[in-house]
């Protein structure tokens, strides 16, 4: 029987600056050493809070003989948003890290606790980004105050679902 593991805290989310895309050389087999220097912003992250921004075009491949809608793939956009809490000054890491023009690798794992190490073998999702103009919301009472942070992908040869630390490319 296939085991299905549960959202609550078994999402790690970090940040590695990299300007020049290069700290991670093989993007579906990165080395573990490649995140000596990740950030770890889950617990800046609100429940609910990630969204990958993942959709596909779609392509018009009807015929003019058809009274029928044929498409095809085009392109996929890869535009994650996170939803960060806001922390009074001077433990509000994300606010301070998250940068309009900044570059670096988002690295998502899901399925082991948050606070587990990366380590190898584990499947991640990673891509190299820009990050957007941080967007902060202004909440009504009784609400704690949260900013989102939009982020572009800037190359897609340097994006994968299905990275493995420590694996091998296919």
């Amino acid at each position: 029987m296939t085991i299905k593991y549960p959202a609550d805290g078994q999402l790690y989310v970090g940040w590695l600056a990299d300007s020049a895309g290069t700290a991670v050389e093989d993007v579906e087999a990165p080395d573990l050493a490649d995140f000596a220097e990740i950030v770890d912003l889950s617990c800046d992250i609100q429940s609910g809070g990630v969204d990958l921004g993942i959709s596909t075009a779609t392509i018009d491949a009807a015929s003019i003989c058809s009274a029928f809608v044929a498409m095809a793939n085009g392109r996929t956009t890869v535009a994650p948003t996170l939803t960060f809490w806001r922390y009074k000054q001077p433990d509000d890491t994300a606010w301070e890290l998250f940068e309009k023009g900044s570059l670096g690798w988002l690295l998502i794992r899901t399925g082991m606790p948050s606070e587990q190490a990366l380590a190898d073998g584990d499947q991640v999702t990673l891509a190299w980004l820009e990050m957007s103009e941080p967007s902060p919301e202004f909440p009504g009472g009784d609400t704690l105050t949260t900013f989102n942070g939009s982020m572009l992908l800037v190359n897609g040869q340097k994006f994968s679902q299905k990275a493995t630390i420590g694996g091998e490319s296919s």
